[in-house]
């Protein structure tokens, strides 16, 4: 069975006020782990940075541009940063989520 099969016979079952909290519960959950993997990234993140006193952003920045070779730790520290970059995006949706959920209810 599909999500999307999953989600509509959810729909059914359940009414809009009992699977808001059902799945509020289920992103603030997801919410907490993220946040946790989060801080993990930026500690390895601070760790480069300060080896390297240069931050993550600038160094993306200048291996865009080709003045950063393709050093092994370089790409480790990039890969760290691209990873820390997805995560914050997927934390601001699932909070935009669960604040609208908040200033809806």
């Amino acid at each position: 069975m599909t999500i999307s099969k999953k989600l509509a016979a959810l729909q059914e079952a359940y009414s809009q006020a009992e699977l808001h909290p059902i799945l509020d519960r289920l992103l603030a959950e997801k919410l907490a782990e993220y946040r946790e993997r989060l801080s993990e990234y930026e500690f390895d993140l601070r760790t480069f940075e300060e080896r390297y006193g240069v931050k993550s952003a600038e160094l993306y920045d200048q291996f865009e541009s080709g003045q950063r070779g393709d050093a092994k730790e370089f790409l480790e520290w990039l890969g760290i940063y691209d990873h820390y970059l997805r995560l914050s995006g997927r934390i601001e949706r699932i909070e935009s989520v669960l604040n609208e959920a908040v200033h809806n209810s």
